[in-house]
């Protein structure tokens, strides 16, 4: 778990620059682990800050090319019914960039080989699929 309380130095690995999310609150699970970008030293990444209130991600640019971890938490309970919309408005703000995307966005009914998602999929799934 990556929180205020561990250190960048526990968390350093040579030659690399570090880049983090950390999460707050005591829940297990669902939403506790907080999110780290590690990018070589040598690309010369810069912190990337977005102005969405989706707040499971981290960014770095690399020249012109932007660069995001995210986590979407399917757990409502933790990050509220708005979570989906959230983040449809980050991937909004950053689709006029040079993107790589990474993360967990807890689609499992997207075919992620095919970038097809069933027409029996939830609803969030084909809103997912438009960005």
């Amino acid at each position: 778990m990556c929180t205020p309380t561990i250190s960048n130095a526990e968390l350093l690995l040579c030659n690399y620059e570090l880049f983090r999310c950390d999460r707050s609150g005591n829940h297990k699970g669902g939403g506790t682990g907080g999110m780290l970008l590690y990018v070589k030293s040598t690309l010369k990444p810069t912190e990337f800050t977005v102005t969405s209130e989706f707040v499971d991600s981290v960014w770095c640019t690399v020249n012109d090319l932007l660069i995001g971890v995210c986590y979407r938490s399917s757990n409502h309970k933790i990050v509220g019914c708005d979570n989906d919309s959230k983040l449809l408005k980050l991937l909004q703000e950053v689709n006029n960039k040079h993107i790589l995307l990474m993360g967990d966005f807890n689609h499992p009914d997207v075919n992620w080989s095919s970038y097809a998602v069933p027409d029996d999929a939830p609803e969030c799934c084909k809103d997912f699929q438009l960005c």
